[in-house]
């Protein structure tokens, strides 16, 4: 299983796979928009598999992300507003209040629209039974790396060894170079070294 882990972990660290979803939103509760196979008709998008939006669109015209802080230090410079009650066109979008389940929008919608979002999606899960793993021969080795890595980071409270820590730092060093490695393979004529890694989120 530890195993299983480690060859997911390096599949969403690396694997490219891209997804867009629509859908006519008629009631955005607090401007949040969920991600549901079973949500509502016009409360949310039929989608489970969202690990990171690159672009959002209200009826046509672009949303862009923002974050909370952002958004409370314009309620500082503006003492008169507060960003969670105003309603109008959607302008700005986060994920920090939702997580990977949904999307707050800002302003909150004042009328129906049309969201439609372009995201990368989480990949497809390896479990301790799979008899197949589709990884490159030339990269087959990081999964290992991070497995030997996480091991040994299990081990660093263990009394009577001082290295468990230097070890995983360095299986997890070998683990990074693979991964970057694999970040810079050019697939269809796509230069995917433009690619931000996101760890540990959304799994």
């Amino acid at each position: 299983m530890f195993l299983a882990q480690s060859i997911n972990e390096f599949h969403r660290d690396v694997v490219d796979t891209r997804g867009s979803a629509s859908a006519l939103i008629t009631t955005a509760s607090n401007g949040v928009v969920t991600f549901s196979a079973s949500t509502a008709g016009g409360a949310g998008l039929a989608v489970t598999d969202v690990y990171q939006i690159f672009k959002s669109y209200w009826n046509g015209t672009p949303v862009i992300p923002t974050s909370v802080d952002e958004l409370e230090t314009t309620d500082a410079l503006y003492e008169r507003i507060d960003w969670e009650d105003q309603d109008g066109t959607p302008e700005f979008f986060t994920q920090e209040t939702t997580g990977p389940s949904g999307m707050r929008l800002y302003p909150k919608p004042d009328t129906s629209g049309t969201l439609k979002i372009w995201y990368s999606s989480i990949p497809a899960q390896i479990t301790a039974s799979a008899s197949t793993v589709d990884i490159s021969y030339a990269f087959e080795d990081a999964p290992m790396y991070l497995m030997i890595s996480k091991a040994f980071g299990r081990e660093i409270d263990s009394p009577g060894d001082g290295r468990y820590a230097s070890y995983a730092k360095q299986y997890r060093a070998e683990y990074e170079k693979l991964v970057a490695q694999a970040m810079n393979v050019s697939m269809g004529g796509f230069n995917r070294n433009q690619q931000t890694i996101i760890r540990n989120q959304h799994v």
